[in-house]
């Protein structure tokens, strides 16, 4: 129960990051959504080696960060260039 709230901590986190960095001119919201479905999945491929709560929770807090930051850059991504 610890790591979801660890979870949906840090994911609001990385909508609020994703939504400062998308506002910045040179920053294009579709090559940050692209790195933080990179991340995700670099975190998805270490999972494997979480064999401790400790390790467990420190992959619940990169996913967390990772999955809401590219959701919030899809979001920025389709209300900046599809309307």
């Amino acid at each position: 129960m610890a790591c979801s709230s660890h979870l949906g901590a840090v994911n609001i986190l990385g909508r609020l990051t994703a939504g400062m960095l998308a506002n910045i001119r040179w920053v294009r919201p579709l090559w940050l959504c692209n790195a933080a479905m990179f991340l995700c999945a670099l975190c998805c491929a270490l999972f494997p080696l979480c064999a401790t709560f400790p390790t467990l929770c420190a992959f619940s807090v990169g996913f967390g960060f990772f999955i809401g930051n590219m959701s919030s850059s899809i979001i920025s991504y389709i209300s900046v260039y599809v309307f």
